[in-house]
């Protein structure tokens, strides 16, 4: 028999999410700082394919993008990055977002954060009473493999104390996806910021965190 998605998420010991594009309105802002840095050093940055590559380890992106695998340069890179981000961000969550937490807190369910951000960037740029509601924050600076790599994954479910199994993941982008499938969770692609054939590898699909409350009721 089928479970539906209200039965796996009470089933399941703990979700998963990742940060930006899926929980939070961002990725549009770090494609507009990235697209200005890249082009002082004559690349164009694609739209489609920055959300294509979201959640990659840095250093893979600068070396693909501008070519340089010289780690101070890219840490330098990184830190105005993110200095541009933290001055200049509104912190904004998807539409959905807050009832979905709220709900699956209500089951007993939880709750933990995996991202590719630093974790000066989360820390300053994240309002505390939204960090709490998470048991585990894995950011960049806490693995050494970034997504596609089940590593984070594996991290958040590892201090959650919980199975992969009875874990699920929530992402907005492909390379999320296959870290979370890799780790042996049930994932749920969300149509933020690509649509639902980039996403054809996740377990479930919603458009939005709105359409997925509708099956929650």
């Amino acid at each position: 028999m089928i479970m539906s998605i209200k039965e796996i998420l009470q089933s399941a010991d703990a979700v998963l999410f990742d940060l930006d594009g899926t929980l939070i309105d961002s990725m549009n802002h770090h494609y507009g700082i990235w697209k200005d840095i890249v082009a002082e050093y004559g690349v164009f940055l694609d739209k489609r394919e920055f959300f294509l590559d979201e959640g990659a380890n840095i250093n893979r992106l600068m070396e693909k993008y501008i070519k340089i695998d010289d780690l101070q340069v890219i840490t330098s890179l990184l830190q105005k990055k993110d200095q541009a981000y933290i001055e200049s961000a509104e912190f904004r969550l998807m539409s959905g977002a807050r009832k979905l937490l709220d709900w699956l807190e209500s089951q007993g369910i939880q709750l933990g954060l995996v991202t590719a951000a630093s974790r000066k960037r989360v820390s300053v740029s994240l309002p505390s009473y939204f960090l709490q509601k998470f048991g585990a924050v894995i950011t960049g600076d806490d693995t050494t493999a970034g997504k596609p790599d089940p590593e984070p994954y594996l991290l958040g479910a590892e201090l959650l104390g919980v199975s992969a199994s009875k874990t699920i993941v929530f992402e907005n982008a492909p390379l999320g996806v296959e870290s979370g499938s890799r780790a042996g969770m049930i994932t749920v692609g969300l149509g933020h910021t690509l649509d639902r054939n980039d996403l054809m590898k996740s377990d479930f699909f919603y458009e939005t965190f709105n359409d997925l409350l509708l099956d929650l009721n």
